[in-house]
């Protein structure tokens, strides 16, 4: 937790803190302070909020995970990520904390198996339906509209659905 570290000064605490709590206001609250950012670069509307620079790293990097090459502008068509798509990042963030547990991230304490252990539950939580060990042997589409409405499975079973979830070996 960068609050209980002495990495960055009790200034620096205070002002990410509220930084964070403007993240955190609702889109109306924010909309005239974004307003004239929206379509400037991330970095300068971190610059205009006062925080360090130690503090944009750690925002750009930690919260926002935005990788140092979509921070310096190419000699193409590609631009610095926008301050709508950097604010996007951070609400993502931010609304992922203790959901799970403290943190914004799925951490494995007994090896990878919790892993589909937390697909599945929610998928569970979301009304779906998990199945395991039956081979998939094709996708059964609609002609007319080319949408799923099946997977016939290795015995000769039909599972109908609208939605379907397959691993990388399934490809066409």
């Amino acid at each position: 937790d960068v609050f209980q570290h002495r990495v960055i000064s009790l200034v620096e605490k205070r002002l990410l803190m509220r930084f964070l709590n403007f993240c955190l206001e609702d889109q109306e609250t924010r909309a005239p302070i974004l307003e004239e950012y929206l379509d400037r670069p991330f970095v300068d509307f971190l610059t205009s909020r006062k925080l360090t620079p130690q503090l944009q790293l750690f925002i750009l990097h930690a919260i926002a995970f935005i990788e140092q090459e979509q921070l310096t502008v190419p000699s193409g068509d590609e631009q610095q990520i926008s301050t709508a798509d950097g604010m996007k990042r951070l609400e993502v963030y931010l609304s992922s904390l203790g959901r799970y547990g403290p943190t914004a991230f799925l951490c494995l304490d007994y090896g990878m198996s919790e892993l589909p252990q937390a697909f599945c539950r929610l998928c569970a939580v979301w009304g779906g339906i998990y199945i395991l060990r039956r081979s998939v042997e094709s996708l059964l589409l609609n002609t007319e509209t080319g949408s799923l409405e099946g997977v016939r499975t290795g015995n000769p079973s039909v599972l109908w659905a609208r939605f379907c979830a397959l691993g990388p070996g399934h490809r066409r």
